[in-house]
């Protein structure tokens, strides 16, 4: 039988739990640095998506604005052009509604005489008709057709008046004998042929900072 010294074995248990402790504490602090090196690498995770999403709500927040920008200035664009164009239908109205005040005119007689002719210069044939407003044959006087004659030099025989239900004051309609040639030379549809042309005009005046169809 072997016997121990009880002073070394006493002192191997000592050593082999000093050995221990050690270890212990070596598992423990690799423990906490590896615990530690998880947590910077969360917050770090972390800060790299919260700024991410701090880049993206801002890319986002940018985009937005700058569509709203986008939709204000086509909006605010569309009702200013509807604006000029309600007054450009204002301003037409108005003139439509004087028209019937030229036949008060003291040269509504050479207005007519001079549409007449401008009529009948621009047509082929040599018979015409002269449609007028029939409340207008008292102050046309009896002489319109010699005064239209002679302003085109042509006999009176080829040129008929015709008085008819037009709106007074309104001018007057030329067609040739067989009605195949037509010019309504009233100043209402002179304004509708005209109105393409004095629109913009009118518009360039008034609005000079907006172009149609742009």
């Amino acid at each position: 039988m072997i016997m121990t010294d009880p002073d070394s074995s006493e002192a191997l248990c000592k050593e082999i739990l000093a050995s221990a402790e050690r270890e212990r504490g070596e598992i423990v602090q690799r423990a906490m640095r590896d615990a530690e090196d998880l947590l910077n690498k969360a917050y770090a995770g972390a800060d790299n998506a919260r700024q991410k999403r701090i880049d993206e709500a801002r890319a986002e927040g940018e985009h937005l604005r700058d569509i709203t920008l986008a939709s204000a200035s086509v909006e605010s664009r569309r009702l200013r052009l509807e604006r000029i164009e309600a007054l450009l239908d204002s301003i037409r109205a108005d003139v439509l509604k004087k028209l019937p005040g030229l036949r008060d005119d003291g040269n509504y007689r050479y207005i007519v005489i001079d549409l007449a002719a401008t009529a009948i210069q621009g047509m082929t044939g040599d018979d015409f008709t002269v449609r007028l407003p029939e409340e207008d044959r008292s102050i046309l006087g009896d002489d319109i057709v010699r005064l239209i004659a002679a302003k085109v030099g042509r006999p009176e025989g080829n040129i008929r008046l015709s008085y008819e239900p037009i709106a007074p004051g309104d001018g007057l309609i030329v067609q040739d004998a067989k009605g195949a040639q037509i010019w309504d030379n009233r100043f209402s549809a002179r304004l509708d042929r005209l109105w393409p042309q004095f629109r913009r005009l009118i518009a360039e005046k008034m609005f000079p900072d907006t172009k149609e169809g742009s």
